[in-house]
């Protein structure tokens, strides 16, 4: 009697080797550790065009403040490369910024958005 339960009792489990339990675990970490670098390499992107925006910005005001009303080439290369920047924070503020404090508007936007992205990582990862 005794005998037969056990022999009930792993028939009716489910036969699996090591192999297959090792198979199975490397696809779960394999799905997670793509989740994870696809993940970082989105979150990293992003803070590398963040932070580009902002110093472009910073040398945009700098170049404005040496060079003055007069037209630059290399200052016409930071106008192109901030503009659109420059448009999105208008948006977000309704245009009711404007003048010298503006850049620093934009500038204080940009690091709060890289802040905010890197809590997010932090969030998802841990």
């Amino acid at each position: 009697m005794l005998f037969r339960h056990y022999r009930l009792f792993f028939i009716e489990r489910p036969y699996t080797t090591h192999r297959q339990k090792l198979r199975d675990c490397r696809c779960r970490i394999g799905k997670t550790l793509t989740f994870i670098m696809i993940t970082t390499i989105l979150v990293e992107t992003l803070n590398w065009v963040l932070s580009i925006g902002m110093y472009l910005t910073i040398g945009r005001v700098i170049l404005q403040v040496l060079v003055g009303n007069q037209k630059n080439a290399i200052l016409e290369i930071f106008e192109i490369a901030t503009n659109p920047i420059y448009n999105i924070v208008r948006k977000l503020t309704f245009g009711k910024i404007n003048g010298l404090a503006f850049p620093f508007v934009v500038v204080l936007l940009l690091f709060i958005c890289r802040v905010a992205l890197s809590l997010f990582y932090r969030l998802v990862l841990n």
